[in-house]
């Protein structure tokens, strides 16, 4: 819809004047977060954070994302619609973060320690001679 100028009228249209007058009514409130609120300490944090590294997930896009949907999900600013909306985020990430990693099986698991081994060998044998 275009907007008219109208000479001495303040608003372009009753649309816009009904909403300068609600919107008059409403303060803007700024919180502040509690001096003791520590998001790293939170249970959530905590448990969300360990599920991933003991998946090898932590340091995924997808397991760093969890990690900061926990830690706003916590948030005591949070409305209780917000913290919903950050749970179910939470959920989302973390199942994606649990499903981009690859399951090895044990002949996996047996080729990367042996692989480890042969570097540290080779890396000694390197100090050796030095």
């Amino acid at each position: 819809m275009p907007i008219r100028a109208r000479a001495g009228k303040r608003f372009c249209s009753d649309r816009c004047r009904k909403r300068s007058r609600r919107a008059r009514g409403l303060l803007a409130v700024v919180e502040t977060l509690p001096d003791d609120f520590d998001p790293e300490s939170h249970d959530l944090v905590i448990v969300t954070r360990q599920v991933l590294e003991d998946a090898g997930a932590a340091d995924t896009l997808s397991g760093r994302l969890a990690v900061i949907m926990a830690q706003q999900a916590i948030n005591p600013n949070q409305s209780a619609t917000g913290m919903v909306a950050c749970i179910r985020q939470l959920e989302a990430c973390v199942a994606a973060a649990l499903s981009s990693i690859k399951r090895g099986d044990r002949l996996d698991d047996l080729l990367r320690r042996r692989d480890v081994k042969i570097r540290r060998a080779l890396r000694d044998s390197a100090a050796d001679d030095e």
